[in-house]
């Protein structure tokens, strides 16, 4: 019974996918991320340094954003990435001023 309800759900609101390829574009738009996750909610931008990658995720913390950082030795080192995941929810404004912050560590 919840499969069908939630597949109810998708069909009467077809308005959030539109709005969730509307805050990839607004993202992507801002030259931070790689041409390899063009149409995907989860976004990664690359931050090749363990601590910096740390001091921007905790600064992004404390403005309000989840974020999850992933470290060398999980990648390999000079690969190390913060991955954002978008939302139908975010709001343009929101999307800009995580970007912000983002380019000023960058």
């Amino acid at each position: 019974m919840s499969i069908k309800t939630g597949y109810e759900f998708l069909e009467t609101h077809q308005d959030l996918n539109i709005r969730l390829q509307e805050n990839i574009r607004i993202f992507r738009n801002q030259g931070l991320c790689s041409p390899s996750a063009d149409g995907s909610p989860v976004q990664a931008i690359i931050i090749p340094d363990n601590l910096k990658l740390k001091t921007l995720q905790n600064t992004l913390t404390d403005e309000g954003f989840l974020t999850y950082a992933v470290y060398s030795p999980t990648v390999k080192q000079g690969s190390e990435r913060l991955r954002i995941c978008l939302h139908s929810f975010n709001t343009e404004e929101e999307i800009l001023k995580l970007t912000g912050i983002i380019k000023e560590f960058i």
